[in-house]
């Protein structure tokens, strides 16, 4: 058992006092920020909730549609949120080709092909690309604007491949975790893994993605205990190539529900974190931001405001990883609005009563301690929604220790929404004097020595005199 990180319990904060007080100016500097270049943030994160909020004022019920193609993968991630995998489970291209044509109808501007891993997917030989071809085409046909997005473990990513989702200007979700093979390779369970996404990315790069020319490209990051040492030099690999580090830290879901990687990461480790690769994009990139946020460069989740997932199965959920079960097993129906393979038409599941309460219902989910209007300038000003929903879900921080422990309450999805892993969690310890002394200091300190070796010369100690000359900074 980790050792608690406070040293008393943490109080619900008082009236007046706040985790976050923003004021107009860095308020607008988010909002701005996440409008520069859309990309593949959580949950249509490389939006403005602002311009979702607008698409849904202007008639459309339904703004973005994640479809799951297949539960097949050809790698077996050992946090794997799906768990375990049905491999043969996809949705047939006939039934994507009705639901694309529902989807015109109600307004939907951004598709999120998904798995499994989407190039697995085969259907009567029709394959991913084509699956994005036809929404262009029917999108065309109909005169309206669309984008498409896609999560790929990089693992299939031949020439041909690459180039036709440069030519369809398709905005990829990659993923790396580790720079090191024996790292990498045993999170994905298949030896040589490693060196297949490699090949992918030489393959992307060599057609234009991570140029200034090229569609937006976005690394996805597990942060564990197996990654820590090494995701300051992924870091500065992501961004040297031209792409975007989205960093998620790991939680109780899916394979990593009973996985040891998850225990030890804290809001302190990611704090710390945040506050480390900021500054280096600040020093190296030319691109400050400030550490606010559960995910990095403050990026929110949006989903729940207008849009939907659909699994291989045919249920439309909430989110990829909305629960569907009770920790006793029993089914929970809040977070399912129908099923395509059932018969129910994407048409009418948009325009119905529990969809539309759910929305409406959500966003009063708030929590007690950070993530709630009164205490959160972020929440206060619709640029955070209780950060990761699915991580409130299933994991929870017990204010008496600071420690990550698994959440009974499965329907914290949308009720007392709190991440446990948000930095306002640090912040509010450290404005409550209940953080462990020296403990945010050492934290910073067993990230960045070893990356010491691999930085730039003089960057480690700019790094270290920036981040540990002071007290940490609030923000607030």
């Amino acid at each position: 058992m980790a050792e608690p990180l406070f040293t008393k319990p943490l109080q619900i904060p008082k009236k007046g006092e706040k985790v976050y007080e923003l004021n107009a100016e860095e308020i607008h500097g988010i909002h701005g920020r996440r409008s520069i270049k859309w990309g593949l943030g959580p949950g249509m994160g490389g939006f403005s909730p602002l311009e979702i909020r607008d698409w849904v004022k202007a008639g459309a019920p339904l703004t973005s549609v994640d479809l799951m193609l297949t539960r097949g993968c050809n790698f077996k991630c050992e946090y794997c949120y799906v768990g375990e995998l049905t491999p043969k489970e996809k949705l047939p291209f006939d039934k994507l080709t009705e639901i694309i044509d529902d989807c015109i109808q109600v307004g939907v501007k951004v598709f999120i092909l998904t798995g499994g891993e989407p190039f697995v997917y085969r259907d009567n030989k029709r394959s991913p690309l084509d699956v994005i071809e036809m929404i262009h085409q029917k999108y065309g046909k109909a005169g309206r604007s669309v984008k498409v997005s896609m999560f790929t473990d990089m693992g299939m990513i031949t020439p041909q491949i690459a180039q036709r989702l440069f030519d369809l200007q398709v905005a990829l979700c990659t993923k790396r975790d580790s720079l090191d093979p024996s790292v990498q390779d045993r999170i994905l369970c298949v030896p040589g893994g490693m060196s297949m996404m490699e090949k992918g990315y030489a393959n992307l790069f060599d057609v234009g993605y991570g140029s200034k020319e090229g569609p937006p490209i976005t690394v996805n990051s597990v942060f564990s205990r197996d990654t820590m040492n090494g995701m300051i030099p992924l870091h500065r690999w992501v961004r040297g190539h031209g792409m975007e580090h989205s960093i998620v830290p790991i939680h109780y879901c899916g394979n990593a529900e009973n996985d040891p990687q998850q225990e030890g990461i804290t809001s302190v480790h990611v704090k710390a974190l945040y506050e480390i690769v900021s500054l280096i994009d600040e020093l190296e990139f030319d691109d400050p931001w400030p550490v606010y946020s559960a995910f990095s460069v403050n990026r929110t989740c949006n989903r729940n405001i207008s849009g939907v997932h659909i699994r291989s199965n045919g249920d439309v959920t909430a989110c990829s990883e909305s629960p569907s079960f009770n920790v006793d097993g029993s089914p929970i129906e809040d977070y399912v609005f129908g099923n395509v393979m059932n018969g129910d038409r994407l048409l009418d599941i948009a325009r119905s009563k529990k969809l539309k309460n759910h929305r409406e219902n959500f966003p009063q989910g708030y929590g007690d301690y950070i993530c709630n209007p009164e205490v959160c300038d972020l929440s206060a000003n619709d640029l955070c929604r209780g950060g990761c929903a699915t991580r409130s879900a299933y994991s929870r921080i017990d204010p008496v220790t600071g420690l990550i422990v698994q959440n009974t309450d499965r329907k914290m999805y949308s009720h007392r929404r709190e991440d446990p892993l948000c930095p306002g969690w640090t912040n509010l310890a450290i404005k409550q004097n209940a953080l462990k002394q020296g403990l945010y200091a050492q934290t910073l300190r067993d990230l960045l020595e070893p990356a010491r070796e691999l930085l730039p010369r003089n960057m480690y100690d700019q790094l270290i005199k920036r981040l540990l000359d002071s007290p940490p900074q609030l923000r607030a």
